[in-house]
Formats: C-alpha cells, sequence, structure tokens
C-alpha cells in the first residue's frame, strides 16, 4: 500500500503525459464555449450532452492532481481538459466500435513484457532509470486484486486504469486514421522542392511608415468592409471582455531595505557568536545556503569575488545585494583544489522513487554488499575491476567501473565533494548518493594549484513590508472610490499621473490569467464583476489584488479596473477600439501601398526605385519556398511566392507587391529548375509521416467541431 501511495504523490507525471498527447489541442481557446443557458445548479459542464456535476469535478480532481501544489486555476483548467477529451474519444471509440479487452488492459498495466505496459505505466513506475520495476507492479496487482488497497489509494487506482484505457482508444483511433493516409507522387515532388529548391534575389524595400499617417483617412465603411471581407481574422469563438486599468506597484522602499540590512546584521553578530557548526547555523536559519563544494574565484558573485579571496577563513561579509535579495556570506574555507579527477566506482542501485519499504530492504542489501567489498579491497584480498564487473549495476561495469577523467560538477554533488575535495588518491571510500551507494577509488588528481573558496550565505528576499503594502492599497483604494465611469477614471488617472493601460486581447469568462495584470484570484475576481452586471464604461471601486509566488509570496500589486468594451461571440465590431485599431492599420497599408507603388514607374531599375525613396537595394540568398522569415525583409509570403512564380524569370525587375510592413520590388537573379528527389519513395515516405504526424491534434480538433460543449465553471470558481 506504500507504493500506492507513494506513486499518487507523482500522479501530475501521468497529467503531464496525457497533456503531450494531445498534441497541442487542449488549449484553452479551443476548449471553452460558454452559453448562458442550461446547466443546473450543481452543473460544472456539459460535453455531448453529458452533464458534469461539481461533485464529480471536484472527486475527479483529486484524483488526478490530490497531491499537486500547483496552481488550483491551472488545475481546474487540466481536469477540465481531460473531461472534453474524455468525452470525444470516447464518443468517436464508440460509434468505430472500439475498446479495450480485460486481457488487454491487464498487458497495459501489469505486463508481464515490459514492452507492451501502457505509457503512462513507464512513467509512473519507471523511476530514474526509466526500466519499470516489474516486481513492483506484480505487487501492486496483487494488493488490488486482494482488496488490501485504502479507499483513497483504491479510487486513485481506477482512475489510472481510467486513464490508460483512455489513451489506448486514443492511439487505436490514431492508429486508424494515420493508415488511411498516403502520400502520391506529386505530393512528395512539390514537399521536396519547397525545401530543396533555392533562390537569390535582390529587393528594395519602401515601408509603410514611411507614409504619415495623417495624409491617410479611413472611414467606418471601409473598415466594415475590410472586417467583411477578412472574417478569418475578426471572428471571435466566444463572448470576450477587454479592460481599462491602473496599476498601483507594490515595490520595496528604502526603509524596507534597511530593515532587511539590519536584520542580516543581526544575523552577523550570531553567525559570529553561535558555537555550533557552520552548516547547521546555515541549515537552521529560514534562507540558508551550504555545499561541501569550493568554488573557483570566477565562480563567485563579481561583487565579493576580490573581497572573498583576501579574506581570512571564518570571516563573514556585511550585506550585500545579489539579484533581488541581500546576502551575507562566510568564507568557511579554502584549499588548493584539482581542475579533475580520474576515478572508478562500483554501484549497488536504491530506487529511492519507489515503494519506501522495497527501498529500504534495497538499501539494506546494498549496504551490506557494499561493506562486505569494502573490507576485501581494504585487505587486499580483491581485486576492484574483478568485483565492479561482478556487483556493479551501471553501465561503467563492463570496464571495472572506469569513470575515466572528469571535471567539478560533472557528477551529482554527493560524489563530486568526495572526488574533488575529500578523497584521497588511492584509498576507497563509500558515498550515499540519489542512484545507490557507492564504492569509490580516486586514482590521480590533476592540478593547475587553483584556490577553491567554501563559502556559505545567509539571505533575505528584497520584498515589501506590510507597511509598504498598507500604503499602496490605500492610495489604490481612495482612487478607485472616487471613480464614476471609465472616462473619469481616464481623467483623474491622467491628473494624478498614473498611467492607464489597456488589454491587449480579449479574456474568456472561464479564464484565470489577464495579460498585462496577472493572474489567479484578483483576475476571477475581476471577470466575475465584468461578466456580471457591469456594462461597457463601468468601473469598479473595488480594488484588486496580485500576488507574486516564489521563493516568498507578497503582493505585488492592486488593480483598479474599468470594463473598456464586450467583444460578442461571431465577427467583430470596431466598436471595440482594438479591433477597429487592426482594422484601421490594415487599410491604411493598403492605401500607403497605393500611393507608393503609383510613385514607382515600369521599366526603372532597383537601384533608380531606390534611390527615388531613399531605401537601399538588398540581397536575399538561398531562400527556399519553405522559408518564414527572409533576412532584411521578415515575414512576407506573398514576395516568396512570387520569387517561385513559374512565370517569374531572371534579371527581370517584377512590378512593385504589396507585402505585410513594405512594398517590395524584387529582381530574381538566381533560381534554379525545380529537380524531382532522388529516391522517390522514400520522399514519399518522408512526405507521409509529415501528414501522419499531425494526425493527434488534428483529428481531436476536428471531433471537438463537431461536439457541444458547455463550460459553466465560472458559476463555482
Amino acid at each position: 500500500m506504500a507504493l500506492i501511495g507513494e506513486i499518487r504523490q507523482r500522479s501530475w507525471i501521468l497529467i503531464v503525459f496525457i497533456g503531450l498527447g494531445m498534441g497541442g489541442f487542449l488549449l484553452m481557446d479551443m476548449l471553452q464555449n460558454n452559453s448562458n443557458i442550461g446547466g443546473g445548479s450543481t452543473t460544472v459542464g456539459e460535453i455531448a450532452g453529458k452533464d458534469i456535476s461539481i461533485t464529480e469535478f471536484q472527486r475527479r480532481q483529486e484524483q488526478l492532481y490530490g497531491n499537486s501544489t500547483a496552481d488550483q486555476y491551472q488545475i481546474r483548467e487540466g481536469v477540465w481538459q481531460y473531461y472534453v477529451r474524455e468525452a470525444l474519444i470516447q464518443n468517436e471509440a464508440e460509434a468505430l466500435g472500439l475498446g479495450v479487452s480485460d486481457d488487454e488492459l491487464s498487458e497495459l498495466m501489469y505486463g508481464p513484457n515490459p514492452q507492451t505496459l501502457s505509457p503512462l505505466i513507464r512513467q509512473a513506475f519507471g523511476g530514474q532509470t526509466g526500466q519499470v520495476d516489474m516486481n513492483q507492479l506484480a505487487q501492486i496487482r496483487q494488493q488490488v486484486e486482494g482488496g488490501q488497497l485504502r479507499p483513497d489509494e483504491l479510487a486513485y487506482w481506477k482512475g489510472l486504469t481510467e486513464q490508460i484505457k483512455l489513451d489506448r482508444l486514443e492511439s487505436k483511433i490514431n492508429t486508424i486514421a494515420t493508415a488511411a493516409i498516403y502520400a502520391p507522387s506529386w505530393m512528395a515532388e512539390m514537399m521536396h522542392n519547397v525545401n530543396n529548391q533555392k533562390a537569390d534575389f535582390r529587393f528594395v524595400a519602401v515601408p509603410y511608415a514611411t507614409v504619415n499617417d495623417d495624409e491617410i483617412k479611413v472611414s467606418d465603411k471601409e473598415l466594415k468592409a475590410y472586417i467583411s471581407e477578412n472574417k478569418g481574422k475578426f471572428m471571435s469563438e466566444e463572448e470576450t471582455r477587454k479592460f481599462s486599468y491602473v496599476l498601483f506597484n507594490v515595490q520595496p522602499t528604502q526603509g524596507d531595505s534597511v530593515a532587511i540590512m539590519e536584520s542580516l546584521n543581526e544575523e552577523i553578530v550570531k553567525w559570529e557568536e553561535d558555537e555550533v557548526s557552520d552548516s547547521l547555523f546555515i541549515v537552521n536559519s529560514l534562507n540558508g545556503t551550504y555545499s561541501d563544494e569550493f568554488v573557483a574565484k570566477d565562480q563567485l558573485a563579481p561583487q565579493i569575488a576580490d573581497t572573498i579571496a583576501k579574506l581570512a577563513v571564518g570571516t563573514i561579509i556585511a550585506p550585500y545585494v545579489d539579484g533581488s535579495t541581500y546576502k551575507i556570506a562566510k568564507l568557511i574555507n579554502k584549499q588548493v583544489v584539482p581542475d579533475s579527477v580520474k576515478a572508478r566506482h562500483i554501484l549497488r542501485r536504491v530506487d529511492q522513487q519507489g515503494d519506501p519499504a522495497v527501498a529500504q530492504a534495497q538499501y539494506l542489501a546494498a549496504n551490506t554488499l557494499i561493506d562486505s567489498l569494502l573490507r576485501e579491497l581494504n585487505a587486499g584480498t580483491a581485486n576492484f575491476d574483478s568485483l565492479a564487473v561482478k556487483y556493479g549495476q551501471d553501465g561503467t561495469s563492463v570496464k571495472g567501473g572506469d569513470l575515466g577523467v572528469f571535471g567539478p560538477g560533472a557528477m551529482v554533488p554527493e560524489f563530486n565533494n568526495l572526488a574533488f575535495y575529500k578523497a584521497e588518491v588511492g584509498k576507497y571510500y563509500k558515498v550515499n548518493t540519489q542512484f545507490g551507494i557507492h564504492i569509490v577509488q580516486v586514482q590521480n588528481k590533476y592540478s593547475s594549484g587553483k584556490i577553491g573558496y567554501q563559502v556559505g550565505y545567509i539571505q533575505e528576499n528584497i520584498i515589501p513590508s506590510q507597511d509598504t503594502e498598507k500604503d499602496v492599497l490605500r492610495k489604490a483604494s481612495k482612487f478607485a472610490a472616487s471613480l464614476e465611469d471609465l472616462s473619469d477614471l481616464e481623467a483623474k488617472a491622467k491628473k494624478a499621473g498614473y498611467e492607464v493601460q489597456s488589454s491587449p486581447i480579449g479574456t474568456r469568462r472561464n479564464d484565470f490569467r489577464l495579460a498585462g495584470i496577472g493572474e489567479g484570484e484578483g483576475a476571477r475576481e475581476i471577470l466575475k464583476w465584468a461578466y456580471g452586471d457591469a456594462e461597457k464604461g463601468d468601473v469598479s471601486n473595488e480594488v484588486y489584488t496580485f500576488e507574486k509566488k516564489g521563493v516568498e509570496v507578497y503582493v505585488d500589486k492592486f488593480a483598479v479596473i474599468g470594463l473598456q468594451s464586450v467583444i460578442e461571440e461571431g465577427l467583430a465590431s470596431i466598436e471595440d477600439s482594438g479591433t477597429r485599431l487592426q482594422a484601421e492599420t490594415a487599410v491604411k497599408n493598403q492605401k500607403k501601398a497605393e500611393m507608393i507603388m503609383a510613385k514607382i514607374k515600369k521599366g526603372q531599375t532597383l537601384d533608380a526605385i531606390a534611390s527615388a525613396n531613399a531605401a537601399q537595394v538588398q540581397t536575399a540568398s538561398q531562400v527556399s519556398m519553405g522559408t518564414l522569415n527572409v533576412p532584411g525583409m521578415g515575414t512576407e509570403p506573398k514576395v516568396v511566392g512570387k520569387v517561385f512564380n513559374a512565370k517569374t524569370k531572371t534579371n527581370e525587375v517584377l512590378a512593385p507587391i504589396a507585402g505585410n510592413t513594405a512594398v517590395y520590388v524584387i529582381e530574381v537573379t538566381f533560381k534554379p529548375e525545380a529537380t524531382p528527389p532522388a529516391d522517390l519513395p522514400t520522399a514519399k515516405q518522408q512526405a507521409a509521416a509529415a501528414a501522419k504526424g499531425q494526425v493527434g491534434s488534428r483529428l481531436v480538433e476536428s471531433l471537438r467541431k463537431q461536439t457541444e460543449v458547455y463550460d459553466y465553471r465560472y458559476r463555482f470558481f
């Protein structure tokens, strides 16, 4: 039962694996299709006609992420994605008559062939070596079938079983779809030419920015026409909100810095007076860093390197700034350290990621054997090479345990510190690492006489104090309470010298992060307000709190929010400022292109065009049809397409091309004829493989578009 508990602590691995298997489909913008109708008061969502209750959702969350410390909103998003994927796969499998038999499931979960185990089992039980311990699986099977699991362990195992079934069904569906893919000869030849036919060309770029915006007039009628003609760029699958806001950043004051330095100075006094070892003192401090490692001067922080090199052992350096922290440092020791060492070892493995009871048994057995081998080696009654070949459990055993010559940091810390700083050449040592128990013999040390420094640190993050936080909150609250509407926010912010910012993108009802502002509880509270009774132009008189999460969690900003726009599902409107700006920029660029092209006369050379437009003639070399970014030009598919147009001849100046950011005039100087692939069958296989590689994501996306999904999580979270 202990094994189940240990694996359950790592259940997040399974979810990551499942997420990767989705091929990128389950992005939030493809999952959320909100509706204000339907669903009972306890319904979190509805997928393909099936209701998901809040109780069921929370049970699945506990099952999948029970011990995860990740952000709760990210976890809930992962659970929702799992539900959607589960419904899509199960419905399609049922339609195709696919299933997973009991024998098949047993083989996926327990073997006996390790190669046929489910990828999820291999992820959970592979340990550090990636090799599944089949004895552990047999033990779990015995516990499951013998009814020896606790209720929570049994629930977890049932959940894992369902995940394995689902993964298997998806694999079968993908196999069916993949088998239907075929690449004809013409497709293989086309793909070959896209990547291998290379051309050189000269060009002149006249940027749209050379035309003043004031010279261009655009009407609402033109904007609406552009949006209608380019619906794909302006279509929204669901309703979103955009905000105008003022951020009140909470930053540490000079007084906060002084208080932190005073606290560290007190630590210096305690450190100097305390009689315990440096390692114990550092470990007992809240933010101490201790290591047995000796580092070279050039590996120390530059602000203390010269000082450390001159200090006597035992000296403590006064507080100094290192990034976003204040630190004090003590020179614990210094000595000449090797540049590299030559060593060999004998490893007996202990799987510390598996069942603790099994690991303990492995440790006791390994320790007993290692001690026995050490006695033989020290007595001179055994040969190291022979013992390594016989008892070693890693790849070096066949070489007598030889590790060769390696530099500092090449091995895990315990091994590294023994080999470089503690071991004497020729002697035998025992050391425990994450891999197990080793016998180590350092055969030689190579040194240039470089000094290494062992330094201990105690640090405090430079963060705002609670008093500073309260001061900023009072300022933000006073500002928010005075506001009547969005125009009032903009006017008063300007008067007070506050910056008013705008959302770069729309935010959906179930999102948990606001671009430019932050994520988490504060973002959710803003969205609840915005999707509640708020209307365009309203402001919230509440102040919303956002935290910065790291080693320490603290409030780093407050936000005062106004609802800038409501973007309805479907085709966007120019009433939204972001939509208007996007369309206006595009239409202006069209008109600028017409103005620029009208000035370029037919028959002009590139040099003449460049001179007339204060531009330069540039050269692009070895460009293929598949080139996404042309140096000096950027992403300009119209230009690249024109280069490889069958009618385009070399050494001719072509008509101007309206690109994304400029008008381009090009002259192709070198373009060889397209040649067929030397090995057509291989080219066809490669083309088919490329298409098959996209099956997973595109198939699920196709299924998603055929399925009704209603997400009501906003009612609960």
